[in-house]
């Protein structure tokens, strides 16, 4: 975990949050969100706020090659097309379909 959040701060653009276990920032122009259990979360382009805006999730290792990994997820983030109000829709259908 060191080493990730070492990278994070290394090379991200902004750092809005850092200790030794989380860091909140922006990396080429997304939303990157690091917690507990090694998982990255990138946002997307047009931002909203985490519940809406993630583009993906990443599990991370320390034996990872981190840069790699973070740039091919931020390429995966600049795929996704969908609007906003697109992806709130996705995340409430999802909530729907777990209480079925």
């Amino acid at each position: 975990m060191n080493n990730i959040i070492a990278w994070l701060r290394r090379n991200a653009d902004t750092k809005d949050w850092c200790d030794d276990t989380i860091f909140y920032g922006t990396y080429m122009g997304h939303r990157l969100r690091f917690h507990s259990g090694n998982r990255i979360d990138i946002g997307n382009k047009d931002f909203d706020r985490w519940a809406n805006s993630c583009a993906l999730t990443v599990e991370l290792n320390q034996s990872d090659n981190i840069s790699v990994i973070i740039n091919k997820a931020i390429d995966v983030a600049r795929k996704d097309k969908s609007t906003y109000m697109q992806r709130t829709i996705r995340v409430m259908l999802n909530i729907h379909d777990e209480f079925k």
